[in-house]
C-alpha cells in the first residue's frame, strides 16, 4: 500500500462542494513522464553516437516515451522498471542477436555503459549473482528469484534500504542457454551457492526466497548449515509449502490437478443454481 512514487502539486482541483476533483486529476503516467523529462539531460557535446548507443538510445525513448536522452542517463532514474526492461531488453537482443540477461541493466544502466557491453560481449560472462546495492558494511541480503526468473522487481527495494546494507540478487539458471544443473532443487541450490560462496566465503548470511525461491532458499540454507555456515535470517515468501515429494510423482500431481478441479466444479454448479433460480423468477413474472 506504499505509493511508488510522490507528486508535489501546487494545488488540488476542488469540485463545487469542496472536495478533491480526483477526475481532474492528471493520470500518474503524466507525472511519471514530467519527472523522467526533468532528470533528462543534453548531451554536453556533438560528439556522434556509436552504432549500438544511437541503438539503445532509440529503443530507450520509444519505450520510456522521452526524447533527447544522453548517452549518460540512467534507465531506472528515468522511470525504467521491471515491465519496460523486458521489452527494451528483448528488442535489442533482436536487433543486435545478442542475448543478455535483463538484469544486466543493474550494473550497465546507462546508454554507454550497455553500449560498451555490446561492444565486448565476449568478456560478459553469465552470472546468477548479480549486485543491486554494493556498498555497506552489514550483512548482504541475497534475495533468490521467483516464477519469473529475473530479479529486476527487486530493484525497487532499494531506496527503502539503509545506505550500509548491500543487496544482492540471484537470478535463474538457464537463462544463458546452460540447463545442465536444472535437474534437481539440490543442484540449483548448490550451483547458485557457488557464486554466493565465492563472493562472500564467511558469512554470516541473510537469505530471501520469493515464491518458487523459497524452495531453493530453504535447499541453500540447509546446505551452507551442513558445512558449519552461519544463516543469520532465512525469509520464505509467498510459496507453496505442499508436500514435495507427493508433488514430484505422478500420482500425487494427478490427485493436485483432480483436487482443484473438483473446487471449480463445486463453484460453478452453485453460479448455474443461482442463475437457473434467477431465471425460473424472470419467467414466472413473464
Amino acid at each position: 500500500m506504499i505509493p511508488s512514487f510522490w507528486v508535489r502539486v501546487k494545488e488540488f482541483p476542488l469540485s463545487p462542494n469542496g472536495k478533491v476533483d480526483v477526475k481532474k486529476l492528471a493520470p500518474p503516467e503524466m507525472y511519471k513522464k514530467q519527472e523522467a523529462e526533468q532528470t533528462v539531460r543534453q548531451r554536453p557535446d556533438m560528439t556522434p553516437l556509436t552504432e549500438y548507443e544511437q541503438l539503445i538510445k532509440d529503443i530507450w525513448e520509444s519505450e520510456l516515451g522521452l526524447t533527447g536522452l544522453s548517452i549518460e542517463d540512467n534507465f531506472f532514474e528515468l522511470g525504467g522498471h521491471s515491465m519496460v526492461a523486458v521489452k527494451v531488453m528483448n528488442r535489442i537482443g533482436k536487433q543486435t542477436n545478442t542475448k543478455l540477461p535483463i538484469a544486466s541493466l543493474f550494473e550497465y544502466s546507462t546508454i554507454s555503459s550497455l553500449a560498451k557491453l555490446l561492444d565486448n560481449t565476449a568478456d560478459f560472462k553469465h552470472r546468477s549473482l548479480v549486485a543491486i546495492k554494493q556498498t555497506g558494511t552489514k550483512p548482504p541480503i541475497y534475495l533468490i528469484h521467483g516464477g519469473s526468473l529475473n530479479i529486476l522487481l527487486y530493484k525497487a527495494l532499494e531506496p527503502f534500504l539503509g545506505e550500509d546494507q548491500p543487496l544482492y540478487g540471484i537470478q535463474a539458471l538457464g537463462l544463458d542457454g546452460d540447463l545442465t544443473h536444472l535437474s534437481t532443487i539440490e543442484s540449483i541450490a548448490k550451483r547458485y551457492l557457488d557464486e554466493l560462496l565465492e563472493q562472500n566465503p564467511d558469512g554470516p548470511y541473510i537469505l530471501i526466497g520469493y515464491s518458487y525461491g523459497g524452495i531453493v532458499v530453504f535447499e541453500m540454507a540447509r546446505q551452507l548449515i551442513a558445512m558449519g555456515k552461519e544463516i543469520r535470517m532465512l525469509g520464505i515468501m509467498d510459496t507453496n509449502v505442499s508436500d514435495r515429494a507427493n508433488m514430484e510423482e505422478k500420482p500425487g500431481k494427478v490427485m493436485r490437478f483432480l483436487s482443484r478441479q473438483l473446487k471449480k466444479a463445486v463453484f460453478l454448479v452453485v453460479i448455474c443454481c443461482i442463475l437457473l433460480e434467477k431465471l425460473l423468477i424472470i419467467n414466472d413474472l413473464c
